[in-house]
């Protein structure tokens, strides 16, 4: 039997949302160790990376408490207008995004349990337009998120943050434009696919006035953004109870048979038993 002490942050994440949560939680190993053990009498031990608090006797079962250590990633996604390097908390769902934030760091002074391991902010922006313009745009995304976290939360000096910048690519476009069902998917594709270089595949796609909306309206806003991505450890702690095997009592060993006597009663008055004894050499 395995109880949960202390149960982890955790929120559901819809679907349609551009945010990830990807967890890799030791617990589980913990849960599975700890069936086994009861099932074996074996040391039930949650697995690696975990640590033996206490144990102690209780009843007719053993009771150990263990340290597990968790780890995994929060993620964020904040979108920003086009040319655009500030963050606006009424653009897409970056509301939604923002106040997730606000009650995850939040929360961190009342958990000694988690610790922050490593902060990643990435800045993107979209493949249409100069490189260099593009370059700008994504770097100064990135450092107005770090600017944001440290205004609100001094994150930089708690933990430090890792800052990166990116220009996403007509690939990225691609692979957007292939997971959708829209009537401009063929058109899309067949400039993306050709072998025309970056340049020459946007001036294509710019010629086509119902492609060149459908890539500025439902593409290529979604590139323009920051990934802000948070690693964390958040240990549990975890009681394993296990029955202690009782041994069976030993039977009792079994009674000699008696001998029989040699004597004779001869007389058995309400005064007492008149015995008479063999001669020592008799033959029986």
């Amino acid at each position: 039997m395995v109880r949960i002490l202390r149960r982890g942050r955790g929120k559901p994440i819809p679907f349609n949302r551009v945010k990830t949560l990807l967890t890799t939680f030791a617990l589980g190993c913990a849960l599975s160790c700890a069936a086994a053990g009861e099932a074996r009498a074996a040391d039930p031990s949650p697995g690696v990376g975990s640590v033996l608090l206490t144990e102690a006797v209780e009843g007719n079962q053993l009771v150990r408490k263990y340290l597990v250590r968790n780890t995994g990633d929060e993620g964020y996604v904040l979108f920003y207008r086009i040319d655009a390097t500030q963050l606006a908390s009424d653009y897409a769902d970056n509301g939604l995004d923002l106040s997730d934030l606000d009650a995850f760091v939040g929360s961190l002074p009342n958990d000694e349990l988690c610790s922050i391991r490593r902060i990643v902010v990435t800045g993107y922006a979209s493949p249409d337009g100069p490189q260099r313009l593009n370059e700008q745009l994504a770097r100064e995304r990135a450092e107005d998120v770090v600017a944001y976290l440290d205004n609100k939360y001094e994150l930089s000096d708690a933990y430090g943050i890792a800052v990166k910048a990116r220009i996403a690519s007509w690939d990225d476009v691609r692979e957007v434009v292939a997971a959708s069902d829209t009537p401009q998917r063929e058109a899309v594709l067949r400039v993306l696919d050709s072998d025309r270089s970056d340049a020459a595949k946007q001036a294509a796609l710019r010629r086509q006035a119902a492609v060149w909306r459908f890539l500025s309206s439902d593409v290529l806003p979604a590139l323009r953004r920051v990934d802000l991505r948070i690693d964390y450890g958040q240990d549990r702690i975890v009681e394993v109870r296990t029955r202690i095997a009782r041994p069976a009592p030993r039977p009792a060993p079994a009674s000699e048979p008696r001998k029989r006597c040699c004597c004779a009663v001869v007389d058995d008055g309400s005064t007492g038993f008149l015995v008479e004894m063999p001669e020592p050499d008799a033959d029986f």
